[in-house]
């Protein structure tokens, strides 16, 4: 019974965890950097150095990591609940996602110059716990694996299209004889 077998999944399941992905951890960052670089820029006229370089570091990681992040996720969302094919390909989303966070928010170290004024912010504790939350909800996955894991493995065992105690056919198992079943079926004789 091999899990990672690709007849398992579902090409839609894939898709809309693939598209939620991209939304989340390309499309609406990429977009919030790309605004955050235009304001800078608009303000830099008077200063070159005020982030622009940052923010443009920022976008290109958030592009670059969130690429396997939505690769990943298309194959989570593949694999049925229940499988380990789905928790493997879930806790390295997870693991992902966490790389992620580290390298798209630089550390948690963030510094803008101006010619009189330096701003520099230590947010290691904001980053850090956002590693945290979203290591936790990989959890998520480990614990829908013991819940859905019984499910999965009596589908797998039946047979598409027949329910349990039923043959491919469509007849009820018995273990009366074939003759017998005739004559019960047969009405009554007066």
């Amino acid at each position: 019974m091999n899990e990672f077998s690709l007849k398992d999944g579902k090409i839609r399941g894939g898709l809309f965890s693939a598209i939620g992905s991209i939304l989340k951890y390309v499309i609406i960052p990429v977009i919030i950097f790309t605004v955050i670089a235009s304001v800078l820029s608009a303000v830099s006229q008077f200063n070159e150095n005020l982030g622009l370089k940052m923010v443009d570091d920022m976008r290109n990681m958030a592009l670059i990591l969130g690429l396997p992040i939505v690769f990943l996720s298309f194959f989570r969302g593949y694999y049925p609940k229940g499988s380990y094919s789905r928790l493997t390909f879930a806790i390295a989303t997870t693991i992902m996602i966490c790389v992620w966070i580290w390298f798209v928010m630089q550390g948690g170290k963030f510094q803008l110059s101006a010619t009189r004024a330096d701003l520099n912010m230590d947010l290691l504790g904001l980053v850090l716990l956002l590693v945290v939350v979203a290591a936790i909800g990989g959890l998520y996955f480990v614990a829908e694996l013991f819940s859905y894991r019984k499910e999965y493995l009596a589908r797998k065992v039946t047979p598409v299209g027949s329910l349990p105690g039923q043959s491919v056919i469509g007849t009820p198992k018995t273990d009366e004889p074939q003759a017998e079943q005739i004559s019960s079926q047969d009405p009554p004789k007066d």
